[in-house]
């Protein structure tokens, strides 16, 4: 893909067929499209963590592979919704972005966890989370030092603290 790129994750087929989903502790959770409840349109993806019982089962979405040559002053923005279930909750989210179709990864962004990641600020939620329009918030991580690149993924890595759902 190339040129200015967004993916709502609105189009099944290709959310099926350019994105590779990891569940590298085979666990019982994994990222998944769904249909409701979004950020914006009608789409977003999901991963149960609320149902996963161990911490550490760790998960990844890998995107398809971009051009950002045609770019001027390339983003990556994305927008995810979070909510804690406890204090002691540590999950972690981690950006990452490859030059070489995912032989080896670079951080794009800090690492969001703990109750740094929420965004529902520090109220807690037991229940099977469902984001509301307000419980969304954006992200940014500039890719101007890999502008001249035109073979780039993104990975969104989740390790699971116990939390509650990650959308």
């Amino acid at each position: 893909y190339s040129g200015i790129i967004v993916d709502g994750f609105e189009n099944a087929t290709n959310f099926n067929n350019d994105w590779i989903i990891r569940n590298l502790d085979d666990g019982n959770q994994q990222f998944s499209r769904i249909t409701t409840t979004a950020a914006t349109g009608n789409a977003s993806v999901r991963i149960m963590n609320r149902f996963i019982s161990e911490a550490g089962e760790k998960h990844e979405l890998i995107s398809p592979s971009y051009d950002l040559t045609t770019l001027s002053n390339p983003t990556f923005n994305f927008k995810f919704a979070f909510a804690r279930r406890a204090t002691s909750n540590t999950d972690r989210l981690l950006i990452w972005y490859s030059l070489d179709c995912g032989s080896s990864w670079s951080l794009a962004m800090a690492p969001m966890q703990g109750s740094s990641m929420s965004t529902i600020g520090s109220s807690l939620n037991n229940t099977v989370w469902v984001p509301g329009a307000n419980d969304w918030v954006t992200k940014t991580a500039s890719l101007n030092s890999i502008s001249s690149e035109s073979n780039v993924r993104f990975k969104f890595a989740f390790d699971s603290g116990l939390g509650n759902n990650l959308y």
